[in-house]
């Protein structure tokens, strides 16, 4: 398994090397009026099926699905942390990334295992889990992570929350928290309107404002000519992604 993941790995790493070198792929080959004619109506648009689509989930891998519920229930009563100043100040004082790291994983992980569980059983079980999950992700000052601050005396290790930027795994939030409203956004709702409200200012604010709006350096060639790298097309799929579902 091991091997096999490698040498795909290999092959997409050679691919993408390859498509990074030609542009345009998608305007140069197809109009506006025949991109419409193409893509599905936004409307019609169901990446997975719902919760209440059983048939849908019956096609699933059930045996996977069991072992992420079980794993789902020891989080039933997890203590969502909060992740200190001092841990982001680590990586300016020390180098050390991990302790940071760590903590914000493991938040994305298991409302992700939560997620996937509420989804596949749809009781409401791990419903409060998930609303916990999501409004301490939201109440994080940086969806990125130290290592990816600007160093400058500026920052000094701490995120300057009046002007957000995105790195690889802010983005990859925002794709977290639209997942969720994907999926839950009517039992959301039905507990209180201000958790979807929140998911979308958060994502808005950290994710689509900033990208619309200011210049980020992994959007185009650097100083040196070097064309853009592997944070271009991560973070682009994240914001494609969170858009297309919120």
């Amino acid at each position: 398994m091991k091997i096999a993941f490698q040498i795909a790995a290999g092959l997409i790493f050679l691919s993408v090397q390859v498509l990074a070198q030609q542009q345009n792929l998608l305007s140069g080959k197809f109009d506006s009026a025949q991109l419409k004619n193409i893509l599905n109506p936004h409307a019609e648009w169901a990446p997975f099926p719902k919760p209440a689509d059983k048939d849908g989930w019956a096609k699933a891998d059930q045996e996977m699905l069991t072992s992420v519920l079980k794993e789902a229930e020891t989080y039933l009563t997890y203590d969502w942390p909060s992740i200190p100043a001092t841990k982001s100040l680590l990586f300016e004082r020390t180098g050390d990334r991990n302790e940071y790291q760590s903590l914000s994983f493991k938040k994305r992980n298991v409302l992700g295992i939560l997620l996937l569980a509420e989804v596949y059983e749809n009781k409401g079980r791990f419903l409060d889990a998930i609303i916990n999950g999501v409004w301490s992700i939201c109440e994080e000052s940086f969806w990125g992570v130290p290592a990816h601050l600007p160093k400058t005396k500026d920052y000094a290790g701490l995120m300057d929350v009046s002007d957000p930027f995105v790195d690889l795994f802010a983005a990859e939030t925002g794709t977290y928290l639209a997942w969720v409203d994907y999926f839950l956004g009517d039992k959301l709702d039905a507990v209180s309107p201000q958790i979807r409200k929140r998911i979308y200012y958060e994502t808005n604010n950290r994710l689509f404002q900033p990208l619309m709006t200011k210049p980020h350096g992994w959007m185009t060639k650097n100083q040196n000519g070097r064309a853009p790298n592997n944070w271009n097309p991560w973070i682009c799929s994240n914001w494609l992604n969170a858009a297309l579902l919120l």
